[in-house]
């Protein structure tokens, strides 16, 4: 987050919880099950309990119902991604 607002050279910036939750998620979707970076998402994000597919299920269910037009007047768009900064070869073997 620092380094985002130091990019915004001081000006506000904005992180949508919803935003934060969906990539963490997408995150444990690509995880190798069991493994320490699952388990310590899954832990945060107090999902301990849940099966991956069934928290896939629900979070797809909300995004369609958050980007859903309605007759609100109040459109929701939404793109999230997740990158990878450096692979650990060992992880590739």
């Amino acid at each position: 987050m620092k380094e985002l607002c130091k990019e915004e050279g001081g000006k506000n910036v904005f992180v949508s919880p919803l935003s934060i939750v969906t990539v963490l998620n997408m995150i444990v979707s690509g995880c190798a099950e069991k493994s320490e970076t699952h388990k310590c998402i899954k832990g945060v994000l107090h999902q301990e309990k849940i099966r991956d597919e069934e928290m896939e299920q629900h979070f797809e269910k909300l995004l369609l119902n958050t980007t859903a037009e309605k007759d609100t007047g109040v459109e929701c768009n939404m793109a999230q991604s997740a990158w990878v900064k450096e692979v650990i070869v060992s992880y590739l073997h």
